[in-house]
C-alpha cells in the first residue's frame, strides 16, 4: 500500500508537473527552480523500490507453499522492477545536474541535447519497469486466488489490473496514443488493488494478533 501511494505521489505530484512536453529548456528551468521537489522524488522512488522488494518478499513467503517456482519467479520480477526504478532515478539526478549547469551557461545546445537524452532515458526506464511488475504481479495474484486468503472480488481487481498495466505499458513504449480516460482505466485499478489489499492484509493481521 505504502509502495503504491508513494510511487504515485513522488511521480505524479512531485516530478510530473515540472515536465513540459516538447520544451526541454522550460523543463530544465522548472527542475532547477524546484530542485527540492526533484530530490524528494528521487528519495520517494528509492523508498518505493525498497517497498517493492519488501512486498515481493512478503508475498513469496506466504505463497511459496502454493507453487515455489511461480512465487520465486514473481519475486525475481519484483526485484527487477525495483532495480530498474533505481536506475531510472539515476537519470533524474543527472538531468538535474545538467539542468543546473545549463541554466548557468545560458542553455548551450550541447547541454540541451544531453538533458533531452537524460529525460528520455528516465521516462523510458519508468515505463519499461512496468513490464516485470505486471507479469510478476499477475503470478502473485493467481497464487493469492488459489490460496484463498483474500476476498475473491478484491483478487479479481488485481487480476484485471495487472494485465491492463502490461497493455498500457506496451502502448506507451511504442508511442501509441490513447485517450486519457483509457490510460487511467489501464493503470488506476492497480493502485486501488494495492491500497485495498494492503488495508485488508493489515486488518486481517490485526484481527489474528488480537
Amino acid at each position: 500500500m505504502i509502495q503504491g501511494i508513494g510511487s504515485f505521489l513522488s511521480g505524479a505530484v512531485l516530478l510530473e508537473p515540472l515536465i513540459v512536453q516538447d520544451n526541454i529548456v522550460e523543463t530544465m528551468t522548472n527542475l532547477v527552480g524546484n530542485a527540492f521537489l526533484v530530490k524528494a522524488n528521487i528519495v520517494g522512488e528509492m523508498i518505493t523500490a525498497m517497498g517493492i522488494i519488501m512486498l515481493g518478499s512478503f508475498l513469496y513467503i506466504i505463497l511459496r507453499k502454493q507453487h515455489e517456482g511461480i512465487a520465486l519467479t514473481a519475486l525475481g520480477l519484483y526485484v527487477m522492477e525495483a532495480v530498474m526504478l533505481g536506475v531510472s532515478r539515476i537519470g533524474t539526478m543527472i538531468l538535474l545536474q545538467i539542468s543546473q549547469e545549463s541554466v548557468i551557461s545560458g542553455h548551450p545546445e550541447s547541454l540541451v541535447e544531453l538533458a533531452r537524452l537524460c529525460l528520455e532515458f528516465q521516462e523510458y526506464g519508468y515505463e519499461l519497469l512496468m513490464l516485470p511488475f505486471a507479469v510478476g504481479a499477475t503470478m502473485f495474484y493467481v497464487l493469492l486466488y488459489q490460496e484463498g486468503i483474500m476476498p475473491t472480488k478484491l483478487i479479481y481487481i488485481g487480476l484485471f489490473a495487472a494485465p491492463m498495466s502490461v497493455i498500457g505499458t506496451l502502448l506507451g513504449l511504442f508511442d501509441i496514443q490513447v485517450p486519457m480516460i483509457l490510460f487511467i482505466i489501464m493503470f488506476l485499478p492497480n493502485l486501488f488493488f494495492e491500497v485495498g489489499s494492503g488495508i485488508w492484509l493489515r486488518w486481517k493481521g490485526g484481527i489474528e494478533e488480537a
